[in-house]
């Protein structure tokens, strides 16, 4: 069974939201910023992104707005950058 995606889900344990955006292989990842870690396809689509310490803020600085809208129809209510 396949996973519908995209989809977000917040882990509330390890405070961690994450935003699964395709099952293409990942190719590189972007961990140059602390809070926010980017996996990217071969084309340079964003295929996982995931946010460190969701709880304290979300930054969407920089993302497509696809990224943005499906980040805040999560519901979280975190604070977000933009």
């Amino acid at each position: 069974m396949s996973t519908r995606l995209p989809k977000v889900e917040y882990l509330a344990d390890i405070d961690i939201l994450e935003a699964e955006l395709s099952e293409e292989p990942i190719a590189h990842t972007d961990g140059r910023e602390l809070w926010r870690i980017a996996d990217y396809d071969a084309a340079g689509n964003i295929v996982y992104i995931e946010w460190v310490n969701a709880s304290q803020g979300v930054d969407l600085r920089g993302l497509p707005q696809e990224i943005e809208e499906l980040v805040r129809s999560g519901g979280h209510g975190f604070p977000v950058l933009v």
